[in-house]
């Protein structure tokens, strides 16, 4: 029996996917293919899949062509594939040619011409069409954007504005898109504001766009006081729209893995956090954004019930308090008390430890990217390690999710909930009194 495989992430099936299928067939008795894994095309930082895996899947059984299908998981599996299964033969289309050609040494690798005039992207665009992006911005260093926009694929942008023209002219000019000599110019052509400006002006902006119910994507906190942002809050409610803050973390599936991990027990009741941030990966960033940053997991794991905030913005300690469920059942994330200590700036300890009666999760520098934690059990030589896959800065992380939302009408919180967005306004505000 001659073996062929072939691989494809096969969202929105359409007769290209169908023609590849055919053709791999034909070289062959027995078909394998293989469908691309959500986590895996999420750690390549492909996000335009718009179908679950298990959609995706049953579109190529209803061919009837697939003898097998199996699902591919991480990078590099496709030598392992070619071992296990005894293939002879790969398919791949030939906008990949060239880049398999070193499968030549386990079996013979087929590139196949694509099926002209459709794509699955086409079809996504027709479908689903695109959310346009005004952006407000101080720098015109903010371009990340444009190729974030580019990679969420469900997002273009519409235009910029910035109080200083020529910071407007010169993000236009990089990113072709128009320099708008206004705010209302931009929000007349804008589903979704993004705004990354000084936190004294941001409010304004954000406050603007909700009032036309324009969504918005910002930097948190939104406001400089706990009364302006809990104001903000409200208005996107009352107007039907989403106001979510550009903090990557929540949209990485191995940052959830690790607080399910730290909330659901599994090291016991965490008893103290100890985080620091030197940098978001630009030596310009705010005390606002890389406080919001360290804060993210601290207030996910330990809660929004502070009893005290000492310190100042570099380092701060904040104790906590929580009380027990009220039907008597075992409380597993949290200890009744605990401490976190945050540190920001140059002279941080990049690092973020958990501390729970039953283990330790720790990441290194960089953690706040997501790209691996490991934890330290009692009893264990070893420590176990988590890891994934991060692409660009994770704005198109946040992209897609604010996207999805879009789509399907969900209007909860995207990245924060409003107890855990307060709490970040609330702290900047003691801090800077």
């Amino acid at each position: 029996m001659k073996k062929v495989i072939t691989y494809g992430t096969f969202d929105m099936f359409h007769n290209g996917h169908l023609n590849i299928l055919k053709r791999a067939k034909s070289y062959g008795d027995y078909l394998i293919v293989g469908v691309t894994g959500e986590n895996y095309d999420l750690g390549r930082g492909k996000l335009s899949v718009h179908e679950t895996l298990a959609e995706r899947i049953r579109s190529v059984e209803e061919t009837g062509l697939a003898d097998k299908i199996i699902v591919e998981e991480y990078l590099g599996q496709k030598i392992a594939d070619i071992r296990r299964y005894g293939v002879d033969v790969f398919v791949i289309g030939d906008d990949w040619k060239g880049k398999f050609d070193h499968l030549n040494a386990y079996c013979q690798v087929v590139y196949l011409p694509r099926t002209q005039g459709v794509s699955s992207a086409q079809i996504r665009h027709d479908t689903f069409g695109q959310y346009r992006i005004g952006v407000v911005t101080d720098t015109a260093d903010a371009d990340e954007i444009a190729s974030e926009c580019a990679a969420a694929a469900c997002f273009s942008i519409s235009g910029v504005y910035s109080e200083n023209a020529s910071v407007a002219a010169k993000f236009s000019m990089r990113n072709k898109v128009p320099a708008e000599p206004t705010l209302a110019g931009l929000l007349s052509s804008s589903d979704v504001l993004f705004v990354r400006t000084d936190l004294k002006k941001r409010a304004a902006y954000i406050r603007e766009a909700l009032y036309q119910s324009i969504h918005v994507i910002a930097d948190a906190p939104f406001a400089p006081t706990l009364q302006e942002q809990k104001e903000l809050l409200r208005l996107a409610d009352e107007n039907g729209v989403l106001l979510s803050e550009n903090l990557t973390m929540p949209h990485i599936y191995i940052f959830n893995q690790l607080l399910w991990i730290a909330r659901g027990g599994l090291i016991g009741p965490v008893r103290s956090i100890r985080a620091g941030i030197q940098d978001l990966g630009d030596p310009e960033s705010s005390v606002e954004s890389l406080l919001s940053a360290v804060l993210c997991p601290v207030l996910k794991i330990l809660g929004t019930n502070i009893r005290r905030i000492s310190g100042d913005a570099f380092q701060l300690k904040l104790e906590f308090v929580n009380q027990p469920p009220r039907d008597g059942s075992a409380m597993l994330g949290t200890a009744p008390e605990a401490f976190s200590v945050v540190q920001i700036g140059d002279g941080a300890n990049e690092a973020l430890e958990i501390q729970g009666d039953n283990g330790t999760i720790r990441a290194g520098r960089h953690w706040w990217r997501g790209d691996y934690f490991e934890i330290e059990r009692p009893g264990k030589a070893d420590p176990e390690r988590y890891s994934t896959g991060y692409d660009g800065n994770g704005l198109k992380y946040v992209l897609k999710d604010f996207g999805d939302a879009l789509r399907t009408g969900n209007r909860r919180p995207v990245t924060l909930t409003r107890e855990e967005s307060e709490r970040i306004a609330e702290i900047m505000e003691v801090l800077h009194q």
